[in-house]
């Protein structure tokens, strides 16, 4: 199951022409760029390797409900240059433009 959904992950990411993935695990919300490696067409298994991420825990996500809202750009947990995201912690992700 680990292995389609990364391929799923890219697959969409590759046919919508969108490198930003949003991801939820039961604990964070994680935000990044999809590393693609043209000359690896093997995936790291088990693993979603991200650049530029950021991450967040739940419970200090915004739910305000300015239209301009910024508060999540303030309150990220902590930012990473590279981030391997254990495939089986993923609950959902989003593709974001």
């Amino acid at each position: 199951m680990s292995e389609e959904l990364i391929e799923q992950i890219y697959h969409f990411s590759k046919k919508c022409g969108i490198n930003q993935v949003s991801m939820v695990t039961n604990h964070m919300k994680i935000v990044g760029e999809l590393y693609h490696d043209e000359n690896d067409d093997k995936k790291h298994e088990g693993f979603v390797t991200l650049t530029n991420a950021k991450v967040w825990r739940i419970e200090d996500i915004c739910n305000c409900k300015e239209p301009d809202c910024k508060c999540d750009e303030a309150t990220s947990l902590c930012t990473h240059d590279w981030l391997h995201v254990n495939v089986h912690k993923i609950i959902a992700f989003s593709l974001i433009k």
